[in-house]
């Protein structure tokens, strides 16, 4: 809708991702406002399911920092992400 009638939006970036296929009409710029944050966390019981959760955490991790961040700076036309992955070390409550 954005790219279609000149309007604006406010969006995550994930909404940007999404909207790729409208790259050519549109332009992403950071919001003038404190920047927002969120975290997404994964949760498993200590000692079920071995190692999997870990394992499921470091392919999600990756694939944030090597597939999505990139896609995001080239979209948002700035060598800011718009978004970061914390390291293990910064997200590890409990082992």
């Amino acid at each position: 809708m954005v790219a279609m009638v000149g309007g604006w939006s406010l969006g995550t970036p994930l909404n940007i991702l999404d909207s790729a296929r409208f790259e050519a009409g549109t332009e992403v710029i950071q919001s003038p406002f404190t920047r927002l944050t969120r975290k997404v966390y994964l949760v498993a019981r200590r000692g079920e399911l071995g190692t999997l959760p870990g394992q499921v955490a470091d392919l999600i991790r990756n694939f944030l920092g090597d597939s999505v961040t990139p896609q995001v700076r080239r979209l948002s036309g700035s060598g800011d992400a718009l978004f970061e992955v914390l390291s293990d070390t910064d997200t590890a409550l409990h082992r």
